[in-house]
């Protein structure tokens, strides 16, 4: 992922954002909301167009919780994932 923005909600409420992922390939989108935490209510994504590199990503958290630092953890798990599926892949083919 190259580059991540927040779409300012026009409430002051962190508990529901909508971000503007720059993808290169779109498939790793279907990864993040399955990397989310059980306090978000909601995560959902569209992509406007199938060529463009962009990425529209919803999250809505329950209690008030916040939707970036949400993201940020997932992200953060999802790398930790990909890194250690890197490694098991590497040491196999010694």
């Amino acid at each position: 992922m190259s580059r991540c923005s927040e779409a300012r909600s026009p409430s002051y409420c962190f508990c529901r954002q909508s971000f503007l992922l720059c993808v290169i390939s779109s498939s790793i989108t279907n990864c993040i909301p399955l990397t989310c935490s059980p306090d978000v209510e909601y995560c959902g994504y569209s992509a406007p167009h199938p060529s463009e590199p962009k990425i529209h990503l919803r999250v809505q958290m329950y209690d008030g919780k916040s939707a970036v630092d949400c993201l940020r953890t997932a992200l953060a798990n999802l790398r930790s994932l990909f890194e250690t599926i890197d490694t098991q892949y590497k040491r196999s083919l010694k």
